[in-house]
């Protein structure tokens, strides 16, 4: 409404013109922002400032169908190279990584995201989520295992809330995420893979699974030789042991035919292998393993933590 000589007369609004620089959007799209920008803010002590903020907002919404967005690129010059996940440490810096390995590409269902777990050169895990206009260019588990140099992009803490979960178990826990943007390049690096890249990511010891009695829900990833096996149709009971020496009970189930006859090989030769992503379950007395839907078994692994076993 618009006041002429007195009274209160209609008009047509303007167009109302969006302007979002882009390391604003925190890895939101242009959309997502302009929502959250108009969404209420809870005013249950009756502030007279957050309620004149939400008319407002009010106001800017019935604009909605004659408004456009835009995001502001930033400028692309002085990111920092890096080599590993330690270096980055700037949350208003822009970054290119020189190697990373895509670890796994995961549609978390109830968070209504998608979840990339990266790994460096020095084998530790970092997180990124991807936000909702750019899943069709990531969701592709072909991207799984390979090698690549990840280019501009930024980082967030990452909150306890926000850490992806698989039943309720924590995949990676990182204190920072990866932001990816709409000018992030994840580049393969298939002609120029470091010298001694490792496809396997940093592995907690059996002495350490062991003894840690911490409340949390984690997934981990386990290495160990078999020292006995049962099997029950496609399911396995486990005792694996590292070269602390120490053992742990590992359940394995709803396995491939192809891993069922690795496994009964594997164990009648006392085999070492490696399991990516098991849930680490207390019992009363012990903590034991269990295989997920998302774990991968590995038979004979190159890798350091399986030498001497």
């Amino acid at each position: 409404m618009n006041r002429v000589k007195g009274q209160d007369v209609a008009f047509e609004p303007a167009k109302l013109l969006w302007l979002i620089q882009r390391d604003f959007l925190q890895g939101k799209s242009v959309k997502e922002m302009v929502d959250e920008a108009l969404r209420h803010v809870p005013n249950h002590d009756g502030d007279k400032n957050i309620d004149q903020v939400n008319q407002i907002r009010d106001s800017l919404a019935i604009m909605g169908d004659n408004s456009t967005a835009f995001s502001l690129p930033q400028d692309m010059s002085g990111h920092c190279t890096v080599d590993e996940f330690s270096s980055l440490r700037n949350d208003r810096a822009w970054y290119n990584l020189t190697f990373v390995m895509v670890e796994l590409i995961w549609h978390d269902v109830e968070g209504k995201r998608l979840v990339i777990i990266f790994l460096d050169q020095n084998r530790q895990k970092i997180v990124a989520i991807v936000p909702q206009d750019l899943i069709h260019l990531y969701n592709d588990d072909t991207l799984m295992g390979g090698f690549f140099s990840l280019n501009h992009f930024q980082i967030e803490n990452l909150n306890y809330h926000e850490y992806p979960k698989y039943h309720n178990y924590l995949l990676v826990c990182s204190e920072k995420k990866i932001v990816i943007n709409e000018y992030t390049k994840l580049l393969s690096l298939e002609l120029t893979i470091p010298r001694g890249a490792c496809i396997y990511p940093l592995v907690p010891s059996i002495i350490k699974l062991k003894h840690d009695r911490r409340p949390k829900k984690f997934i981990v990833d386990v290495v160990g030789r078999i020292i006995e096996g049962k099997r029950d149709r496609c399911c396995f009971e486990l005792s694996l042991r590292d070269k602390t020496g120490h053992t742990i009970q590992m359940f394995l189930s709803t396995l491939k035919p192809s891993d069922v006859i690795c496994t009964i090989l594997a164990v009648q030769r006392k085999s070492i292998i490696y399991v990516s992503r098991v849930k680490f379950v207390h019992l009363p007395d012990i903590n034991i393993l269990k295989s997920t839907e998302l774990s991968r078994i590995t038979y004979d692994p190159d890798m350091l933590e399986a030498r001497d076993i």
